[in-house]
Order: structure tokens, then sequence, then C-alpha cells
């Protein structure tokens, strides 16, 4: 179950990249798929494994050579990491869903804010709703 939970966090992880990346400048999270931000080719599936294809292609892009953000492993390694914790703290059950759900939150806000120096409403507005 502990892998599950670190592959898990590794694939939410990806798609908080996604979140990242878009939701600042007001684009479709689902549409188009992930490309490459130079050269605008859309990204393979082999292009998509988490850590793993930032390693097999050496922080490059597989296509135009652009270099690749470290910010990419950085979330998906990261948020593994407190799902793999929360999960050792809480087990399998509502309040690890509810932590995760916060934990993502927090790192897309984080990055966001950092980046970009705004906290979008978007994310702020859902944790409100969790009703803790």
């Amino acid at each position: 179950m502990t892998v599950l939970i670190i592959i898990i966090g590794l694939i939410v992880g990806s798609f908080l990249n996604v979140v990242i990346y878009r939701l600042p400048k007001k684009q479709s999270l689902l549409y188009p798929r992930s490309y490459c931000p130079k050269c605008k080719r859309k990204l393979k599936i082999i292009d998509l494994i988490p850590v793993f294809s930032y390693i097999i292609n050496k922080g490059r892009c597989r296509f135009c050579d652009n270099k690749i953000s470290f910010q990419y492993p950085l979330v998906e390694i990261l948020t593994s990491f407190l799902f793999f914790l929360s999960f050792l703290k809480y087990g399998l059950n509502v309040e690890f869903i509810i932590y995760i759900i916060i934990i993502s939150s927090l790192i897309c806000i984080s990055f966001i804010d950092f980046k970009h120096q705004i906290i979008p409403n978007e994310i702020t507005f859902s944790l409100y709703h969790l009703d803790l």
C-alpha cells in the first residue's frame, strides 16, 4: 500500500505542475494536452512519467532540447513524500483524504505565490468548502 501511495503522490504532483503552470494564465487544466512551452509539441506518454521522464531526458525537452525547470520533479517528489508522511500518520481513511487535498492545495498556492506573487481564489475558495 505504501508504494501505491508514493506512486499516487507522484501522479498527483505531476497534475499539480499543470495547475501551477496554467491556473495563473487562466488556461484550461485539461485541454490541450501537456506540451513544451517553447516548441509547442504535444508531449507523449513517455514524456509524462513523473520524475523518470525528467531524469531520462536530462531535464530537457525531447523535441527542441529546451531546458525544463527543476520545479517539475521537485513538486512531484514533494507531493509524493508528503502523501507518504500523511499515510503513515493517518492510515487510509477520510482524514488522510482531507489532508492530501489540503497538502495539494498548499503546494499549488506556494509555488504559484513564489513565481507570480498571487494566491488564486479558485484554490483558497475550494479549501473553504472542505468544511473542517
